[in-house]
């Protein structure tokens, strides 16, 4: 049998062999002042020196400076020793210089209760400390994002426990700073915000996630109440992420934007569009029985009264008509403001007709009454044109063209009032889409031409100007007259590019006639709001060589009867080209006179329908002589229209006309048909 000493030396040189062949760690022996007495096989692979270049060495030599500066290796043998083991983790340096992070025990070697030296063992666990640094800067980052996002997020688990939060997350759900940690339930948290309330809140959520419905919008109450919206993503083990968003004022900005678009700006009553999806919905009632009545209103004279009081009056009566509107309506019903000053209303739930005659009589009836704006009492009135639904149409834009349609007729037959859509006004609008569609036609075909009127001077008695009167000689229906075709050629727009084409034609024509021959045009409202009319005029006058005074527009009181601005600095600018402007009809209006306290005009035109009466109605005498005075004050020329005898022309003479118009002297022919009564003319003014 071995001995008991070659049993203890098998048994060392076996621990020797095991410690060796651990090669994953550093196990060396270290004497009591830290000088290294034994190296295993770890020991050099962990830090590239052989046993014998670092047997008899201190173990300082593994530190870093920093370490040496710290006294870091004392230290670490006096903790050892006092207490018994020394752990630590820290950089250490290999032969060639480089660092490993490495994990560090010490502990003390005793024999007989004397202390012998120190046992060390070292493992490198660099990439487990680079996995910890990463893994600690990536919870940083996160927790630097987490703290600095707008939106609030939380983190449950399957059990409705509360894994992560931010602090946004308390801020957007009202609760305060710190209360919702980790560990808490659903329910508790919910408690700190809502109290009893917090059950039924959470039975809630759960029967929403349930449904598939992962959001919703939370009002949180407070100095002011903010929108939240929430959104929750599912996780595969039951738990689920919930964000929070702060949208009050995207859903402020939203509604600001439904507002803009489905309501008016100045009057805040529904606009155009908002009335036309009420409308579409009453309308596939009314299929069901539940009629409704659609009127469309539109305020006479609005114009005027802007011209005279301002836009800022203007507009308060705007307003003031919408609330009279809304105040005649019942629950059900809409107003709503689609134009300048047009209105439209639905009635919905009547019995037929005689419910909607009643609406448009109360609404005749508040809107004749005075409105008080600012320091202005102010009377209006209006015409209302009514379709009925289902019998007048079942699709909206139908059913709004067919009270368009009625009221066109009111304002036509009476300027306040009402009508009903009958049929026969298809009838006239599919007229006017023919007569529309051959002026067209007629524009690109040359159908159009010039008649001209002589203007006969009442001392000579001789002609010295025309007035251009256009002709429609259509190659199937002969010549048209123009009350057939101006009317539809203003209300489609036709009447710009046929009146320009008039005005380039005269002046043309009249090139050749002698100086002192003026022409005469007709202008339309559409042509003097055109912005580019006076370089028309400029262009026109150029082309054809004549001169501005021997031009002279005549405009009707209609054309200023809405008081628009921009015709009346037409106008002006007109008559600073040295255009002559002329007031045809004098007389037949509402407002002449104040067109001549408003207006300088150069000459006035009086009505026929005066002048026929002259020799047999005193009164027609009577305002025929008042107009006459009235010119001849302003310092106007004034025109007497419609002569058809010598007793008319003597009346006019002597009542102070400077000038006459009619059959009497000359009736309208083509310029073909002028030269004979051009040279008459020239041969009369010589012998004058």
């Amino acid at each position: 049998m071995p001995s008991t000493q070659q049993l203890e030396q098998s048994a060392e040189h076996r621990s020797k062999l095991l410690i060796d062949s651990v090669a994953g760690c550093a196990y060396y022996m270290l004497d009591t002042d830290g000088i290294v007495t034994s190296w295993n096989t770890g020991a050099q692979r962990a830090k590239g020196y052989a046993a014998d270049e670092i047997i008899g060495r201190h173990f300082s030599t593994f530190y870093s400076s920093e370490d040496l500066v710290t006294g870091e290796p004392a230290r670490a043998l006096q903790t050892a020793l006092a207490k018994g083991r020394y752990e630590t983790e820290g950089w250490r340096l290999r032969k060639d210089g480089t660092r490993f992070w490495a994990s560090v025990i010490v502990e003390p070697v005793h024999e007989a209760d004397q202390h012998i030296g120190f046992v060390k063992v070292t493992r490198d666990i660099t990439r487990d400390h680079q996995a910890e640094e990463q893994l600690a800067h990536t919870n940083k980052i996160l927790d630097l994002a987490l703290s600095n996002m707008s939106q609030g997020i939380a983190l449950f688990d399957s059990t409705e426990t509360l894994i992560l939060a931010n602090e946004q997350y308390s801020k957007l759900t009202g609760i305060p700073p710190g209360a919702a940690r980790p560990g808490m339930k659903l329910q508790e948290i919910l408690q700190i915000g809502l109290g009893a309330e917090a059950e039924n809140r959470c039975k809630w959520i759960r029967e929403r996630r349930a449904s598939g419905q992962t959001s919703e919008f939370l009002t949180i109450k407070g100095e002011t109440d903010r929108t939240v919206a929430v959104s929750e993503q599912l996780l595969p083990d039951g738990g689920w992420v919930a964000t929070f968003e702060d949208v009050t004022e995207r859903k402020n900005a939203e509604q600001t934007l439904e507002r803009i678009a489905h309501y008016d700006a100045l009057t805040g009553i529904p606009n155009r569009a908002l009335f036309r999806e009420f409308l579409k919905k009453a309308i596939g009632q009314s299929k069901r029985g539940n009629k409704c009545a659609l009127f469309s209103i539109d305020i006479n004279r609005f114009r005027s009264v802007k011209n005279v009081y301002g836009h800022r009056v203007g507009d308060e009566l705007l307003k003031a008509v919408a609330r009279r509107l809304q105040n005649s309506t019942r629950d059900g019903d809409m107003v709503a403001r689609v134009g300048g000053d047009e209105f439209v209303l639905l009635q919905t739930g009547i019995a037929g007709a005689k419910d909607a005659e009643a609406m448009a009589i109360r609404v005749l009836e508040v809107l004749r009454l005075p409105f008080q704006i600012e320091t202005h009492e102010i009377l209006i009135d209006s015409s209302i044109g009514i379709a009925l639904a289902p019998q007048d149409g079942v699709e909206a834009d139908e059913l709004n063209r067919k009270a368009d349609l009625a009221l066109y007729r009111a304002k036509k037959a009476n300027r306040a009032g009402y009508n009903f859509f009958e049929q026969k006004l298809e009838v006239h609008l599919e007229t006017q889409r023919t007569v529309e569609q051959d002026l067209r036609q007629a524009l690109r075909r040359d159908e159009l031409e010039l008649f001209y009127q002589g203007l006969i001077d009442v001392k000579s008695e001789s002609i010295v100007g025309y007035e251009a009167l256009l002709r429609w000689r259509h190659p199937l229906r002969g010549m048209v007259s123009p009350a057939e075709f101006i009317p539809t050629a203003e209300e489609s727009g036709l009447i710009v590019e046929i009146g320009n084409w008039a005005l380039h034609t005269a002046l043309r024509q009249a090139a050749s006639w002698p100086d002192y021959v003026k022409i005469a045009v007709n202008l339309s409202p559409a042509q003097l709001r055109n912005e580019s009319f006076i370089q028309f005029v400029k262009d026109a006058l150029s082309c054809a060589g004549v001169k501005p005074n021997r031009l002279e527009f005549e405009i009707t009181e209609s054309t200023l009867m809405d008081g628009d601005d921009g015709i009346m600095s037409t106008l002006g600018q007109l008559q600073t080209l040295g255009v002559r402007i002329a007031l045809d009809d004098f007389g037949t209006g509402f407002s002449s006179l104040s067109y001549l306290r408003n207006f300088q005009f150069d000459r006035l035109k009086i009505d026929r329908s005066f002048v026929q009466d002259l020799a047999s109605n005193e009164p027609s005498r009577v305002l025929t002589r008042a107009i006459a005075g009235l010119g001849a004050s302003f310092g106007m020329a004034v025109t007497g229209e419609g002569v058809e005898s010598r007793a008319q022309f003597d009346y006019l003479r002597a009542m102070g006309c400077s000038e006459v118009q009619g059959f009497y002297f000359s009736r309208p022919k083509p310029v073909s048909d002028m030269k004979e009564e051009l040279r008459n003319c020239f041969v009369q003014r010589c012998v004058v």
